[in-house]
């Protein structure tokens, strides 16, 4: 039998990683302590020394509090209205702005919205402002994003209960899927001497050059983050994963130094995930991601609120074609969780979940989050090896 696991950020909270929350709120209340550097990046104004480019943080702070304001009046419009805004709906509202105005993914209903946003921002009166400034914005969250998920992680017992599954020799493998940008869970799992396939190929000097065809290497461990990672970069060569400790000055192994890179590939935002699931290395991830959830027997959910309607589409179409295929969604919050959920993964609990008196169901929600759970009671209680 081989088992995985998908993995969203609720699983890094014990390891000190900041949540949702918390980083909406370091984006939306704090863009004042944050500087436009030389380097084109945000940073804290207190980590170094830079010089302000471009368009000024308070017009920065400004589109944010417009675009906050719009989520706040739609989501207490709707029946959304428990589901808090997050700066993943920020992001994709001002990646919509620069798209359209920028004429790659042109949406016509979208000119009321940069009506109302010449209206409302001070010091912005063209087109072209609007444009920069949002796509100014979007770096900003990326930036910020990296900068909170970067700290070092407080492991301790985090995460037992997948470092037993990855070890277990009952298993024909286990793999892990995660929507995390942070280190924590590969840190674990390194740390117990876990053997990945993650994509990225031999060590060249200070990074690992992504080698899709990696993939084709039979494993017993493959690793996905499908979101990208805080220490993924893009060169003109391709993406790679720092394994050197200081990104601004990495070198090859022939001693050749790498340009400086922008910034992390980390995937933020909503629906502009779907979108963004063609580009590299995101679409040989979603790939391999398909390919190997089919040699999965049973899937355990832990940490991810099933909003990311691409990887959602991946679950239903697996989960529906084989009656051998099982999910166990680990939450505390119980089925209660899932309503929150989107339809698809509703839809999947009432057709094939089971209850107390069925732990034999497809889709069937256990009372505690990952980093609360024994692996071996849940394969006792689930039947997990066979």
């Amino acid at each position: 039998m081989r088992v995985g696991f998908l993995l969203g950020s609720g699983v890094s909270l014990p390891a000190g990683m900041p949540c949702t929350r918390q980083i909406t709120q370091e984006i939306l209340e704090r863009t004042g302590s944050y500087t436009h550097h030389t380097d084109g990046s945000f940073i804290k104004q207190d980590s170094v020394e830079g010089i302000e480019l471009g368009p000024k943080m308070d017009k920065v702070a400004s589109i944010l509090k417009f675009i906050n304001g719009l989520c706040d009046n739609y989501f207490v419009s709707e029946e959304l209205s428990k589901r808090a805004i997050n700066y993943e709906d920020v992001f994709y509202a001002a990646s919509q702005l620069s798209e359209h105005l920028s004429r790659e993914y042109e949406n016509p209903s979208l000119e009321p919205l940069v009506h109302s946003a010449l209206l409302f921002l001070p010091g912005v009166t063209t087109r072209d402002e609007l444009k920069e400034l949002a796509e100014t914005t979007c770096r900003f969250i990326c930036d910020v994003v990296t900068a909170q998920l970067s700290g070092t992680a407080q492991l301790g017992t985090c995460l037992q209960c997948l470092i037993c599954a990855v070890s277990d020799q009952r298993l024909d493998g286990c793999d892990v899927f995660t929507l995390n940008h942070d280190r924590v869970i590969e840190t674990a799992l390194l740390n117990s001497g876990a053997h990945l396939v993650d994509g990225f190929g031999t060590t060249d000097g200070d990074v690992a050059w992504w080698e899709p065809t990696i993939f084709e290497n039979r494993s017993r461990h493959y690793f996905l983050k499908l979101h990208g990672s805080i220490d993924w970069f893009q060169f003109d060569r391709g993406v790679a994963k720092m394994v050197g400790t200081d990104p601004d000055h990495a070198c090859t192994a022939t001693g050749s130094m790498l340009p400086m890179p922008a910034r992390s590939r980390v995937l933020v935002g909503t629906f502009n995930k779907i979108r963004d699931y063609f580009e590299v290395p995101y679409s040989d991830l979603i790939v391999a991601f398909r390919r190997q959830i089919r040699t999965i027997s049973v899937l355990i959910v832990s940490g991810y609120s099933f909003g990311d309607k691409g990887v959602n589409a991946v679950l239903n179409d697996w989960l529906r074609s084989s009656p051998e295929t099982r999910m166990l969604v680990l939450h505390q919050g119980g089925k209660a969780f899932l309503a929150g959920a989107r339809g698809a993964i509703r839809k999947l609990l009432d057709d094939l979940g089971g209850g107390p008196q069925d732990p034999n169901g497809r889709m069937l929600v256990h009372p505690q989050h990952l980093n609360d759970c024994s692996w071996d009671d849940l394969c006792k209680r689930y039947n997990l090896v066979s």
